[in-house]
């Protein structure tokens, strides 16, 4: 469940006051930096094609674009799209398969529930969690800057979480205050804005 997700307005309102600072204009001025970072390396590629007369698919770098700008933004480093030219560890082939399978449960919703919301599931292919190459990948750039505990508890190295992005200020907020946002809660609202560009 998360805040797109729920149904629940107690819930919404309780998650929504977690992270709503994190988008005041003034927050996400103080991140105009790290989208301009990004429009000069999409203009820096964009200028290779130009001078070699390629064809470019404009959409698919838009997309990369997005997907950069949302690392500086939650993680202060892009993901790599911009500079690969392309899909970085299968999050774009992962994404365009949750909403592939979204697509058509959503036609016929009973059916999430004999497929993946089928509690056996987990049990019968524990790689399942594996699947999920956004969860992944948010796991991998939360560890670069802190640990999970194996009890679920975020360990905070203090000197990585000085930056103005989303994971800094969430993980700062969980030094001075363990149970103001939890672990569970910053990867969520990490993972969320992935599956948006």
């Amino acid at each position: 469940m998360n805040l797109f997700s729920t149904r629940n307005d107690q819930y919404h309102r309780d998650q929504k006051k977690l992270v709503a600072n994190s988008y005041s204009l003034t927050s996400l001025l103080d991140m105009e930096f790290a989208v301009d970072s990004c429009t000069k390396l999409l203009i820096q590629r964009l200028d290779e094609y130009a001078t070699q007369s390629k064809p470019v698919d404009l959409g698919e770098w838009m997309q990369y674009y997005a997907f950069d700008v949302v690392g500086e933004f939650s993680f202060a480093k892009k993901l790599g799209f911009l500079e690969q030219g392309g899909d970085v560890d299968g999050m774009m082939a992962g994404i365009a398969g949750i909403l592939e399978y979204a697509a058509k449960i959503g036609q016929i919703p009973f059916m999430h529930k004999i497929l993946l919301g089928n509690p056996l599931m987990p049990i019968l292919f524990p790689s399942m969690e594996s699947w999920n190459q956004v969860l992944n990948f948010t796991l991998k750039a939360i560890n670069t800057r802190c640990t999970i505990q194996r009890d679920g508890e975020l360990q905070v190295r203090k000197d990585q979480v000085l930056g103005k992005d989303m994971l800094s200020k969430w993980a700062s907020a969980t030094i001075g205050d363990p149970d103001k946002i939890g672990t569970r809660d910053i990867i969520v609202h990490l993972v969320l804005p992935l599956h948006l560009p």
